[in-house]
């Protein structure tokens, strides 16, 4: 079973929004060696909606694919089949100054009268199988013991650019062949949708997902082959 991460296409066709004010308080200081602070993503989401577009897509983007919006109609099919995650709320704001400075430029209107949306809050988590999984130990930090961990491997798309044809180019890298993320199926406990502790940064889902989200033509959405489920080991 192919591990996969729902990715933002960056599609400037859809609207992009960005997360305000949706992380705990600060318990303590943020380690002097790392920076790092443990604090945590909390519920509600609260975005703001940029200017570019006002075309709000089933998937929705607050931020580098950490966190991830999806319409009702797409929720409801995800809820439907598919275990691992929450439907939690969704709130947004203004920011009067913004808006009056892109009068003239497409944003979605304040307040949102669109289509219903939903934070995908994923509640499964599961440990990578270190000794299958391509994966190198980075920096470790020697005050608080945070680890980086950097993830080869794996299919990916990459921007440059061209300086003869001045334009941005894309590239396609495929996943290469027994690389990637492993995980244990008895540690997912039927989950479908699920985030991996050593990469936290990633929603991960499983072909089942993969093949209801495109069976539908949900928008603005793509996913990139990251690994793979053992069954048996």
């Amino acid at each position: 079973m192919i591990i996969w991460q729902f990715d933002d296409p960056m599609d400037p066709t859809y609207a992009v929004a960005t997360r305000r004010g949706t992380w705990e308080p600060l318990a303590g200081k943020m380690c002097p060696e790392c920076s790092g602070s443990g604090q945590k993503r909390i519920r509600p989401l609260i975005i703001e909606w940029e200017p570019g577009s006002n075309l709000v897509g089933d998937f929705v983007w607050p931020g580098l694919g950490g966190d991830v919006i999806v319409s009702e109609p797409a929720m409801t099919a995800l809820d439907e089949h598919f275990s691992g995650f929450e439907l939690a709320p969704v709130e947004m704001r203004e920011n009067s100054e913004r808006s009056a400075r892109v009068r003239s430029t497409r944003i979605v209107a304040f307040p949102y009268r669109g289509v219903r949306l939903f934070d995908l809050w994923v509640n499964c988590w599961v440990h990578m199988i270190p000794e299958l999984s391509s994966v190198e130990l980075g920096n470790v930090c020697s005050t608080c013991g945070r680890k980086e961990y950097e993830l080869r491997g794996v299919e990916r798309w990459e921007t440059t650019w061209n300086q003869e044809r001045l334009e941005l180019v894309k590239h396609h890298h495929p996943r290469k062949a027994n690389q990637g993320l492993f995980v244990r199926a008895q540690d997912m406990q039927g989950a479908d949708i699920f985030r991996v502790y050593e990469f936290p940064g990633c929603i991960l889902c499983t072909d089942a997902v993969k093949e209801l989200v495109e069976g539908n033509a949900f928008t603005n959405v793509r996913f990139l082959e990251m690994g793979e489920v053992i069954e048996n080991e």
